[in-house]
């Protein structure tokens, strides 16, 4: 039963352990993606008002050179902006600039999917994760450049007011490092979770081989006495819990037993000693009138033997 109780307990925190160390991996990847989103759009706007000076005067070699210059840290991989047809007008990687991207595919696809193109989108939307095929996944957010006044309203190559959408910004950056990150953290929690499950099990093992079997091995032991006829036997177990009930119990029925067993021999006794002693004739019959005992005075003037029928046990010829 002891076996039985710590495979079960085992099992049940084995899934408890695993459902827990599942959930909170997910919540960890969940939590480490939607930093990293919230950066990469702050990242974007920024990039956004880096360059709006730079738009205003059309100046296209600064933006070039603005562009060039952030896409050198170590995790940016792609950052375009796109016209509103979808040609690449400026990127940090130089054969892209002036192609034009299907406008049902890759980023495009979030605002063309519907005609005419949505204006406004929410940040999960504008959000994209692919993999790189380099064995890990990238992140891309793009966003909206939208028609202001001061691009409506200026003299050097204003846009229509009508226009709300001028084009927009995608910034694609490696999730290499949180990959790394999220799987290194993966590997730990797996072994705190086996460590955990280890020394789990092993103190709940250890605490009912104590505290559970060997008790039960002396309430069995105490119970195999009584039954063999030691009704004077105690099972020692000093606790007051279910347990040490159960031991006072078995103790009580011990004692109780005994008693019985005791008044049941005197009672035999007694009879026996009347039935021997009785100045007649006595024997016990089956229905086959075979005589199954007697008594002393049937011995003293009969020679009857167990079985005999009772016509020859009382006939002394």
């Amino acid at each position: 039963m002891i076996f039985n109780m710590i495979i079960l307990v085992g099992i049940v925190l084995l899934v408890t352990i695993s459902t827990w160390s599942y959930f909170n991996i997910q919540y960890q990847k969940e939590s480490a993606v939607a930093n990293i989103v919230g950066e990469i759009d702050r990242f974007g706007n920024t990039i956004k008002l880096g360059t709006h000076y730079a738009m205003m005067l059309n100046a296209r070699d600064d933006i070039t050179s603005i562009i060039n210059n952030i896409s050198r840290q170590e995790e940016i991989k792609n950052i375009r902006i796109y016209n509103k047809e979808g040609q690449i007008k400026f990127s940090n990687i130089s054969h892209e600039v002036d192609q034009i991207t299907n406008i049902k595919a890759d980023a495009c696809y979030i605002c063309h999917r519907l005609e005419p193109p949505l204006e406004s989108i929410s940040l999960a939307e504008r959000t994209r994760i692919f993999d790189s095929g380099l064995g890990y996944r990238n992140l891309g957010i793009i966003s909206p450049i939208y028609n202001e006044p001061s691009c409506s309203a200026a003299s050097c190559h204003y846009h229509p007011d009508g226009k709300v959408v001028l084009g927009l910004l995608d910034v694609v950056v490696s999730l290499e490092n949180t990959d790394k990150q999220i799987l290194t953290y993966k590997h730990g929690l797996i072994v705190m979770a086996v460590v955990s499950f280890l020394g789990t099990s092993t103190i709940i093992g250890f605490f009912l081989m104590i505290f559970v079997n060997r008790p039960i091995k002396r309430l069995i032991a105490g119970t195999r006495l009584i039954g063999e006829g030691q009704y004077d036997s105690i099972v020692e177990i000093d606790r007051e819990d279910e347990i040490g009930q159960l031991a006072t119990a078995i103790n009580e029925m011990g004692r109780q037993i005994g008693e019985k067993q005791q008044e049941l021999n005197r009672q035999r006794d007694e009879y026996q000693s009347l039935f021997e002693r009785v100045p007649c004739y006595i024997t016990v019959q089956d229905r086959n009138l075979q005589v199954l005992k007697y008594n002393r005075e049937i011995t003293r003037n009969f020679e009857p033997k167990p079985g005999d029928y009772c016509y020859r046990a009382y006939n002394p010829y």
